[in-house]
């Protein structure tokens, strides 16, 4: 496993300072350049692709977990689009004592222009959703956070596919706080999971089976499998 890798002309090595290397870069761009590049965004990805597999990639992500409490925002930013782009690498325990450590630097602070998060907390949080099921105070922070009718549906499709049982168990719950969290489930739950929680709605109120009706048209597919989850959602299930 090497200890040195060349990116763009730029020698890392075991004595490099990443963390200043990664700040100039979210902040200026000039470290890497990347043809047609028209942010930092393609550099930085590009650095932590080439570190893959080397001594260096877990003092990169180290050096990533530093800039996470940077005084600068749009480098905060940057670092919460590489923990979501290289999860892989970063421990969603970690993130969430960040997180929760330092609120005055998340909550209600706006991420750089172009992102599409609310504030750097969700995006932050969108992160740690790559591992929902890390260790229940993970797991307990993002169930609270998905049922936020406002933002909630962020987190939704990881959580329907790794918590699968609390996203069945509350469906009715989550649609109820906002419908469109309808479509996002039944489009990330496995087929045979489809039935049980279509059945869940069968005897709710018919402003919420159409909800599901509606989604169920948008997010399945197969033309026989819409039929079978409409008859479900009627009262009579023949």
């Amino acid at each position: 496993m090497s200890n040195t890798v060349t990116v763009g002309g730029i020698t890392l090595g075991p004595q490099t300072d990443l963390v200043s290397l990664l700040r100039r870069q979210m902040l200026e761009g000039s470290v890497w350049s990347v043809f047609r590049d028209q942010g930092p965004e393609e550099g930085l990805d590009w650095a932590m692709k080439a570190v893959q597999s080397t001594q260096l990639e877990s003092r990169m992500t180290d050096a990533v977990m530093q800039l996470l409490t940077d005084s600068s925002p749009t480098v905060r930013s940057r670092a919460i689009t590489l923990a979501k782009n290289f999860a892989s690498r970063f421990s969603s325990p970690d993130l969430l004592k960040v997180l929760e450590n330092h609120k005055e630097l998340y909550e209600g602070v706006k991420p750089i222009a172009g992102a599409d998060e609310p504030d750097l907390a969700w995006g932050l949080l969108e992160a740690i959703s790559q591992h929902p099921l890390s260790s229940n105070r993970v797991r307990d922070r993002l169930r609270e956070a998905a049922s936020d009718a406002t933002n909630g549906s962020r987190l939704l499709a990881a959580l329907t596919q790794d918590d699968t049982d609390w996203v069945m168990a509350h469906g009715v719950e989550l649609i109820t706080a906002n419908p469109l969290n309808a479509e996002i489930i039944l489009a990330n739950l496995a087929d045979a999971d489809r039935p049980h929680f279509v059945e869940a709605f069968r005897n709710h109120p018919a402003d919420l089976r159409r909800n599901l009706s509606t989604a169920i048209q948008a997010s399945v597919d197969d033309p026989a499998e819409q039929r079978r989850l409409e008859r479900l959602l009627t009262s009579d299930p023949k």
